[in-house]
């Protein structure tokens, strides 16, 4: 596919981004990664809690990101993800990301073995997207931050904007 009809395909895609923020940060990168899109694509924003069935008609791309609690999306997401009937996604793409703390900052040798284990947010949606019909593009994503209230490390926002080229590629 050369350039030009590749942006075409992109251009008459519509993305939806949810999201679920709670102190910003997965909110930042919703708007970064929604940025990146804008100009090759019909793209919205708008936080996980505001979802209805309706929303997903329209759209050709779901992109869903949440922080990582307990190494799982937090309550709102997991709704939205329960809320999914089993086909609701099918032939859909999905891109799921979420925010996290590294694991090579964690101190606690048990902590960093669950985690190892377990994993973050992003995979888990991931999962459940894809039995619901949804078709993975691109590996979920990680976006970092500080601590469980501090801010995104420097750099994440970009991160953010090379994670979506990686995606319209």
């Amino acid at each position: 596919m050369d350039s030009c009809s590749q942006f075409q395909h992109f251009w008459t895609m519509k993305a939806l981004i949810f999201y679920e923020s709670f102190i910003g940060n997965t909110g930042k990168v919703a708007q970064a990664i929604a940025d990146s899109l804008a100009p090759v694509a019909a793209v919205s924003a708008k936080a996980v809690g505001e979802f209805k069935p309706s929303d997903l008609q329209s759209i050709d791309w779901l992109i869903i990101g949440s922080s990582t609690r307990g190494f799982r999306p937090p309550s709102e997401t997991q709704k939205f993800l329960s809320a999914l009937k089993p086909t609701s996604l099918e032939g859909k793409y999905i891109s799921p990301f979420a925010t996290r703390i590294e694991l090579d900052t964690i101190k606690s040798s048990l902590f960093h073995c669950l985690l190892n284990t377990a994993g973050y947010a992003a995979k888990s949606i991931a999962r459940t997207l894809v039995k619901k019909g949804g078709v993975l593009n691109g590996e979920p994503q990680g976006f970092s931050v500080l601590g469980k209230e501090d801010p995104l490390v420097e750099g994440e926002l970009e991160h953010a904007h090379n994670w979506v080229k990686t995606l319209i590629n």
